[in-house]
């Protein structure tokens, strides 16, 4: 069958013929035909070793297509040939129905595309031995990674991709692959919660549950469940299911998820299952009640919140009455359907999230060009079930735009080439879908009559159907059935009728209004962004910060930031997406791209079909922009058997793909149009010189093609080709060409290529050893410059050491003052300066002196902050409020007496008393460490590179990486208890709020809280009728420094006295001798608060616990610690 390789190249061919030649190839295993440029392959549903090494090899820079059989490898050759050799993005186009081997195809045309690119026109190194680039291997993981979140059973298909999705591989100028780019449309998220019969939920599912151990079951919650709801059926395959689970956590792990991320997604997929097999039963007043609660702690458990807020999320609904806000709980039929809609929600979401990560971690780190670029569309084929609804309305809606695609191009774009050339071309009659496209599109239309019903309040299936009648009922492509159940629109694969129920409940796809806040106090990170506003930008944004987090370790600071604006390049809007791409004035473009011009244009999108269709136009219009290759695929039979073809299916979708036009088109018409500048400036090194100057003219166009006739005609007969050059026409200002006619050119000028390569190579060979012999030999003069200088240090070094030791033995001898390098020292006057110095050492500091000058410094500093740093409110939230790790202007001492009892890692942040900057202060392995922030543009460590906006970005910056080598974290801020002395206090603080667990801030004077309950003795001593033998009842300074002095002023000897006991607080005075010295500090204790020294917090509630600690040893505050004994109180006369 080698000579019915290609259908285009016969002359009479009609539609039994053509299913009958599909078919004897088939039965021969040959699965792959061409019609012209476009590939037919049809599934054989087994495995054929179509895809081994050497056939990798023997599609690797093909010369002429028609030199090896038909191959999905010979087109994705061909499309990275055509990007490299006319600098051109490229796009292949792979479509057929459900089953048809879209997915296989894909992946297929991927791998070989990385095969070629990594091997290059002269290496000879074969695919199968050749080590793959780290990015290489990351794109080769995706396919497992999608299959499983993606992909399902259907009646059609055992692995039906379930979303459409399009990578888009990216090339730098020499052809490597450097990165690449990931969208998806229209999840079928309806599967999740139901399956049709003989249908299954999405792999990961049943993977998950097979692939966990005993122990993880048990943690999230699985281990007790047997069955699901959610899982209609069951594989029994369990350990083909464990393998795949290992294999989707090592693609996960490969492509750089954490084992944090992977628990979390293991988690989300675990509450998902378990919400399906939540009950619920009428509640005692109203609303309902889950009656398992062990699946509804085990949801919250996962999820990262409280029972109570999870139930408040998903079990009440909000209703606006007179502007207030009522919260109603629902009964337990609503309760079903609200559930079911937070578990499609959940795993929509994650899915959007799983594929906007893998899109940040392929994002192209080195630069690129928009021209070397290949897509790959593999999305879902038409679909024509027993129930139709929404999900198979927006996916043939796709294929529509595909076919719309696909006509624009073989048909439409060539018959217009003819028309503006003046060619008589040939006539060719095709269906054209532009009819259908507009009952969707147009105003009325289907999308637009359903989503102005969607956003009516009072929108439903009965107003749905009347609309639809008045609006529609003319146009001869729809018809609404008997009944008013449904509706048909006569595609171009045929009628279809959609069930009218439902349809506008899943364009709303509705999420319970209190979930999204319930989810945004979730512990478990993941499930806090799955809920966020925004999930894709913040997906990006947090992504981009990780990966920038991650190079810095590894690379310099100017290179990290350019790789974090490579991972966040697609951080833009729609409408900027199109000014990049040129396409800032829509309304002068008309019909399919006028339309998809405009959608960029439209605000507010709210329902699903509008963010799909405007998805679905951006798609369209990046496809219109490249170079298409098409592969059409063919199901053989229903059954998903190997070896059986049913002729009438396969002839069924022969036609209404349109491919009897096609292969006509293809066998008389002219596929590849070039300009007379093209073709002489790509094709003349053929016949002329590649120094010549040639004119573009039709005349030299003419020759140039008949020599290369005449060429080509001379290479058949001697290599036996079976390709020719003949059947070009020349036109007004372009060249006509058949399909095959480039694959021609490039076959001859091949050899001035490879020679070209090798002159280069030899010349770089050469200029490289030109530049390489002066490196050597300067670096050979080098060497012996060292060796002589440290030959020269040794010699040298010896003959001092020589010198030194002789010095050393007479010095020994004579003394050194003989020696004359030491004077004789005066005794008297050695006497004299030690005495002079002892009497400066002894002399008291001028504390006056010095307490002025620490005044004038820190007035300096106040005013620094107060003209710069306070209008920058760095020191406050974003609601205004002071953070509560600021602590204002401290010393570096203060900083060091508060930090004395936290444990490590807690720190604050400080104005510097002597520097106009700001300070951290952490405690690490028990002592404090301060590191200096220099304030600028931003916020900057000493001795980092990182530069932060506020000091917020700077604290949680270093709450995950460390401050230095010792690693260094701030983990626990430190809660300010204290006047900030920035001329404001703590009172003006509205509302602080602390974390959980943190301690009350304790206000001054003016806000304490007041009480009538009074503080009672037994409140602050552990036992009243017994107090401690230190404690003195109302004693004035004067009497306490009387009595120390009598019981000897050692250092520590102490007293407590009475100084005020008040309705709600109590003050004390500690008075204890030092060096000879008195020292007295106020012990305050407010009701319900701990005690204070000096207004800093002792967190302790009895003054015995106060003093003990004081014994304990010598706490900051205080000049000394306290002696351990103290006698009884000295009776007073």
């Amino acid at each position: 069958m080698a000579e019915k390789n290609d259908l285009a190249l016969e002359e009479e061919l009609d539609e039994d013929m053509l299913t009958n030649i599909l078919k004897e190839r088939y039965q021969q295993r040959i699965i792959y035909t061409y019609v012209g440029d476009i590939l037919i392959a049809v599934n054989p549903y087994e495995d054929l070793s179509l895809y081994t090494a050497e056939q990798t090899a023997t599609y690797c820079n093909v010369a002429n297509k028609a030199d090896h059989p038909p191959h999905i490898f010979a087109i994705a050759d061909n499309a990275f040939g055509e990007m490299m050799r006319n600098h051109q993005r490229q796009v292949a186009v792979i479509s057929g129905e459900s089953g048809a081997g879209k997915t296989e195809s894909t992946k297929l045309f991927i791998r070989h595309v990385m095969d070629v690119s990594a091997r290059g026109i002269l290496n000879t190194a074969t695919p199968a031995t050749r080590t793959r680039h780290p990015l290489e291997e990351k794109i080769i993981q995706l396919n497992p990674i999608l299959e499983s979140f993606g992909n399902a059973q259907t009646v059609m298909n055992d692995n039906s991709s379930r979303f459409g999705k399009f990578v888009e591989l990216k090339f730098n100028e020499s052809g490597v692959v450097q990165g690449a780019s990931l969208s998806h449309y229209l999840l079928e998220k309806a599967r999740v919660v139901k399956q049709g019969p003989g249908e299954r939920n999405f792999h990961i599912f049943e993977q998950l549950l097979s692939g966990l151990s005993q122990d993880e079951r048990a943690e999230y919650g699985l281990a007790s469940q047997t069955e699901y709801s959610y899982l209609s059926s069951r594989v029994n395959d369990t350990e083909q299911l464990t393998n795949e689970f290992s294999e989707i956590a090592s693609a996960l792990n490969k492509v750089g998820f954490t084992s944090q991320e992977i628990g979390d997604i293991h988690r989300v997929l675990a509450s998902i299952l378990l919400f399906g097999n939540l009950e619920f039963d009428d509640a005692e007043s109203d609303g309902a009640v889950v009656t398992n609660e062990e699946v509804i702690e085990a949801i919250a458990r996962n999820l990262g919140v409280e029972r109570k807020v999870l139930e408040k999320g998903f079990m009440t609904s909000k209703i606006k009455v007179m502007g207030d806000i009522i919260v109603r709980p629902l009964n337990p039929s609503k309760c079903q359907h609200s559930k079911n809609a937070v578990a499609k929600a959940l795993y929509d979401r994650l899915f959007t999230w799983t594929v906007t990560r893998l899109d940040m971690m392929l994002c192209p780190t080195e630069a690129t060009t928009a021209v070397h670029s290949i897509g790959i569309l593999d999305i879902f084929g038409f679909e024509n079930f027993t129930f139709n609804g929404f999900d198979q309305l927006c996916i043939n809606l796709a294929n529509e735009s595909l076919h719309h695609f696909f006509n624009q191009h073989i048909f439409a774009a060539e018959m217009k080439a003819y028309e503006d050339e003046e060619i008589d071309g040939m006539s060719v009659m095709f269906s054209d879908n532009v009819h259908v496209l507009n009952l969707f599109y147009e105003n009325p239309g289907v999308l637009h009559i359903l989503d102005e019903q969607t956003k009516f309040a009072q929108g439903n299936a009965s107003a749905l159907v009347k609309t639809l009648k008045e609006q529609l009922a003319d146009h001869a492509l729809f018809e609404v059935k008997q009944g008013d159940l449904s509706f048909e629109i006569k595609h171009y694969a045929g009628p279809i009728a959609y069930e009218i129920d439902g349809l506008i409940e899943k364009n709303k796809d509705p999420l319970p209004e209190a979930m999204a806040s319930s989810m945004s106090t979730s512990t478990n990170a993941l499930v806090s962004l799955l809920f966020h506003h925004n999930l894709v930008s913040a997906t990006r944004k947090g992504a981009a910060r990780t990966r920038a987090r991650e190079l810095t370790r590894e690379l310099s600071r100017q290179t990290t930031r350019r790789i974090t604006r490579a991972a966040t390049v697609k951080h833009k809007s729609v409408k900027k997406q199109a000014a990049d791409l040129g396409f800032e004035n829509p309304d002068t473009n008309k019909g399919l791209l006028g339309r998809i011009a405009r959608t960029f244009k439209r605000p507010n999108v709210e329902t699903v079909s509008s963010q799909f269709k405007q998805s679905l136009d951006a798609l369209m219009y990046k496809m219109s922009l490249c170079s298409p290759h098409f592969v059409r695929c063919i199901k053989p039979n229903p059954n998903k058997m190997p070896r059986q073809y049913e002729d009438a299916l396969v002839l069924k979708q022969m036609q209404y793909t349109g491919m009897l036009q096609t292969i006509k088109m293809r066998r008389e018409g002219f596929s590849v149009r070039m300009s007379f500048e093209e073709l002489i400036s790509s094709y003349q090194g053929i016949v002329f010189k590649f120094s010549d100057k040639m004119k573009y003219t039709k005349g030299v166009a003419e020759e140039l093609l008949i020599k290369c006739a005449e060429k080509q005609e001379a290479n058949r007969q001697d290599q036996k080709l079976t390709s020719s050059l003949s059947g070009w026409l020349i036109a007004k200002t372009k060249v006509f060409l058949k399909y095959w006619h480039p694959d021609v050119l490039d076959a001859l000028l091949l050899d001035s290529k490879i020679a070209a390569v090798r002159i280069q190579s030899w010349v770089r060979r050469f200029l490289a050893q030109k530049r390489f012999r002066p490196r050597l030999q300067a670096y050979r003069d080098q060497l012996a410059m060292a060796v002589s200088f440290l030959h020269d240090m040794k010699s040298r070094g010896h003959q001092t050491f020589l010198a030194l030791e002789t010095l050393v033995e007479e010095e020994e001898r004579r003394g050194p003052e003989d020696l004359g390098i030491a004077t004789p020292v005066d005794k008297k006057k050695e006497n004299k300066e030690k005495r002079k110095m002892l009497k400066e050492a002894h002399k008291d500091v001028d504390m006056r002196k010095l307490r002025k000058t620490h005044a004038k410094e820190q007035k300096d500093v106040l005013r620094w902050w107060k003209k710069y740093e306070k209008p920058r409110r760095a020191h406050l939230d974003a609601h205004g409020r002071v953070h509560t790790w600021f602590h204002g202007l401290m010393s570096r001492g203060e900083a060091e007496e508060f930090l004395f009892e936290e444990p490590d890692g807690t720190f604050l942040i400080r104005v510097s008393e002597t520097s106009r900057n700001y300070a951290i202060s952490v405690k690490v392995n028990g002592r404090c460490k301060h590191y200096r922030i220099n304030t600028g543009v931003g916020y900057q460590v000493l001795g980092s590179d990182e530069d932060f906006g506020t000091l917020e970005d700077l604290v949680d910056f270093y709450g995950e990486e460390p401050l230095s080598p010792a690693n260094d974290r701030l983990q626990r801020p430190l809660d300010a208890l204290h006047d900030l002395r920035l001329g404001f206090g703590n009172a003006n603080m509205a509302n602080p709020v602390f974390p959980t667990g943190g301690r009350s801030m304790k206000l001054d004077g003016n806000a304490r809280a007041s009480t009538s309950q009074r503080l009672r003795r037994e409140d602050y001593l552990r036992n009243p009728k017994q107090p401690p033998s230190w404690l003195r009842g109302k004693l004035s300074r004067s009497e306490a420094e009387s009595e120390l002095k009598k019981r000897g002023l050692a250092s520590g000897r102490f007293l407590v006295r009475e100084r005020e006991v008040g309705v709600d607080s109590v003050t004390f005075v500690v008075s204890y001798t030092h060096d000879r010295r008195f020292f007295h500090h106020l012990l305050v204790r407010d009701i319900d608060e701990d005690w204070t020294l000096n207004d800093r917090p002792l967190r302790v509630r009895y003054l015995d616990d106060v003093i003990a600690k004081f014994q304990g040893r010598k706490y900051p505050g205080l000049a000394t610690r306290l002696e351990s004994d103290a006698p009884e109180p000295v009776k007073r006369a």
